[in-house]
């Protein structure tokens, strides 16, 4: 590859790493060309991208102090997958590795943080983005429901109350309020 173009990919490679918070990097080795198209596929419907890039091009790229920590020790063909969701992109990685048992998770940097493929594993068992979303908005919609339902029953029963005082004014019983 000549030097123009090995620049123009690095730069490009670059690019993409700033644009993405998670990125995972993986060893697809014995995956055919089947699986890999499969693969993409997945992670395509989950707004990720797979793309395979040699470790030296990869290694000048991460010009991030965090990126230079997360490529320092990469051997062995490597695949980026890249999202801008924590959980989106391992989740298909993980499913497909269970099925396949490839491809290996070597690193990733989600959200900031490197994590060794272990604990990639366990940000698959987490609910995406959205769904984490939703299940907070509905714990902090949880109290002001309550509130506005008792509220709700202590209005209702001054109304009852007011209604038969009414009704007791209305028919002149002995006693009543005047």
């Amino acid at each position: 590859m000549k030097k123009e173009k090995k620049v123009a990919l690095v730069e490009e490679i670059s690019q993409q790493l700033s644009d993405y918070s998670s990125i995972i990097l993986t060893d697809f080795t014995g995956i055919d060309v089947k699986g890999i198209t499969e693969l993409r596929r997945g992670l395509v419907e989950n707004a990720a991208t797979l793309r395979v890039v040699k470790n030296t091009l990869l290694k000048r790229a991460a010009d991030n102090p965090s990126l230079t920590e997360l490529v320092e020790s990469l051997d062995g063909p490597t695949a980026l997958v890249l999202s801008n969701d924590a959980v989106s992109g391992v989740k298909v990685i993980v499913d497909f590795a269970k099925k396949d048992k490839k491809p290996s998770i070597k690193k990733a940097l989600i959200e900031g943080s490197i994590v060794d493929g272990e604990e990639v594993i366990r940000y698959a068992s987490l609910p995406s983005r959205p769904v984490l979303l939703a299940m907070l908005m509905s714990v902090i919609n949880s109290p002001l429901t309550q509130s506005m339902t008792l509220m709700r029953g202590v209005l209702v029963k001054f109304l009852l109350t007011l209604e038969a005082v009414k009704k007791t004014m209305e028919e002149g019983e002995p006693g009543a309020l005047k």
